[in-house]
C-alpha cells in the first residue's frame, strides 16, 4: 500500500517537458499527470512561426516553389477536366449517331416491307397484308417495349 503513493509522488515531482519535430508537427507533453499539448501544421508552406526564422532569399525560394505548384496543380487539374468533357461529349455524339442510324434503317425497312406487300395486294395476293401487319408491328416493336418500360417503371414508383 504504501509503495503506489510513494510512486505517485515521484511521478508527481519529476515534472518535464518533451517536445519533438517531425514534418511540419511539434507535440508537446506537460507534467507526467498526463496533460499534452500538440501544434500541428498542414499546408503547402511552413508555419508562420518556421518560414519567419528562415532568410528572406529562402523565403522567396519557398514563395515561388509554392506558386509554381499551384500553378501546375490548377493547369493539371483544368486539363483533366477538359479530358473527361471531350470523352463525355464524343460518347453522346456517337449515342445520338447510333440512335440516328437506327431511325433511318427501320424507316428503310418498314418503307420496303409496305412496297412490297403493298405490290402484293395489288398484285392479287392478299397474304401480302399478313407481311405488311407483321413488317409494321415489327417496327413498333421497340417503342412498344419503351412504352411498357415506362408505365411498369412507373407503377414501380407510385408504390
Amino acid at each position: 500500500m504504501s509503495s503506489v503513493p510513494s510512486a505517485r509522488r515521484n511521478a508527481e515531482s519529476e515534472s518535464r517537458t518533451v517536445a519533438e519535430e517531425t514534418s511540419g508537427e511539434v507535440v508537446e507533453s506537460g507534467n507526467s499527470s498526463g496533460q499534452v499539448v500538440a501544434h500541428f501544421w498542414s499546408g503547402p508552406l511552413p508555419s508562420p512561426e518556421s518560414f519567419n526564422k528562415y532568410p528572406e532569399s529562402v523565403q522567396n525560394r519557398i514563395m515561388t516553389m509554392a506558386e509554381n505548384e499551384s500553378e501546375h496543380r490548377r493547369a493539371t487539374e483544368t486539363k483533366d477536366a477538359d479530358a473527361r468533357i471531350a470523352a463525355e461529349q464524343k460518347t453522346l455524339h456517337a449515342e445520338i449517331d447510333h440512335d440516328r442510324r437506327g431511325q433511318t434503317y427501320t424507316f428503310v425497312l418498314v418503307a420496303l416491307v409496305v412496297i412490297v406487300s403493298g405490290a402484293l395486294v395489288w398484285g392479287g395476293h392478299t397474304w401480302g397484308l399478313s407481311i405488311l401487319v407483321v413488317g409494321i408491328v415489327a417496327a413498333l416493336n421497340p417503342f412498344i417495349e419503351k412504352l411498357k418500360e415506362l408505365f411498369s417503371s412507373g407503377k414501380k414508383e407510385s408504390r
